[in-house]
């Protein structure tokens, strides 16, 4: 993109832009995927005026590419589960888009720990669909490795990194961050609208089990990254944009 436009503040923005359309268009289809029309139009409609989209979709940040890589790899995972994990196309467009995900911002490292558990979970239906596993796994590592090697040049950069993202702030008293944090969740705006739609998705797996009725893999990757970005949030200083 920059090859052809050159480099520039515009430019930059018209790339912020395009990943926020693509994030949009995608978000609609995933939920019309996985559930109808008219709840994707409502998602859809609810996402558009959730003003903290804008504010970290303007900025020239990882955050929403990273969303649209997520929600197309979630698209994907969606459509090669239903063919009951046949169709190698869906595989690979998964497996890579999961992988952008993951070297656009390293948030979306968590992705992994959801796919490995949709995958033992599903290990009945894919233990005779082998290559396609495979190139489901490879998929995702091509961009993962890339982003290694373009980033990690030498084991102490590596190292470097790991300690920053163990600690990335630098605070001494972890757990009292943690603390406040969690206080957060009972006395200010943002954190209090995430416990309430958090309990009402907890109502609806509690509602699913209750029913006898499978949750997707897909879900499962949904709810397993919910809850990891919640946990990661915990350990920053308080920032929205983390919990974005």
């Amino acid at each position: 993109f920059y090859k052809v436009l050159c480099v520039g503040f515009i430019q930059a923005r018209y790339v912020a832009v395009f990943f926020l359309l693509l994030f949009i268009i995608t978000f609609f289809f995933l939920n019309k995927s996985l559930y109808n029309k008219k709840i994707a139009t409502l998602s859809t409609f609810l996402l558009i005026f959730f003003a903290p989209l804008y504010g970290n979709g303007r900025n020239l940040l990882g955050d929403i590419p990273g969303l649209f890589f997520m929600t197309a790899g979630l698209l994907s995972f969606f459509y090669w589960e239903k063919e009951n994990f046949q169709h190698k196309k869906h595989a690979i467009l998964a497996g890579l888009n999961f992988g952008l995900a993951a070297a656009t911002k390293p948030n979306f490292l968590v992705l992994g720990g959801g796919i490995l558990l949709t995958l033992f979970i599903s290990k009945k239906k894919i233990k005779k669909k082998i290559s396609q596993v495979s190139l489901f796994i490879v998929s995702g590592l091509i961009p993962f490795f890339w982003w290694f090697y373009t980033q990690f040049n030498s084991i102490n950069a590596f190292r470097s990194a790991l300690a920053h993202y163990s600690n990335p702030y630098a605070k001494d008293n972890i757990s009292e961050l943690i603390i406040q944090n969690l206080f957060r969740f009972f006395t200010e705006s943002t954190p209090i609208h995430f416990t309430i739609l958090l309990l009402f998705l907890i109502a609806a797996v509690i509602l699913h089990f209750k029913q006898y009725k499978k949750i997707s893999g897909t879900k499962i990757i949904i709810y397993f990254f919910i809850v990891f970005t919640f946990l990661s949030y915990l350990r920053t200083p308080g920032w929205y944009r983390y919990f974005f």
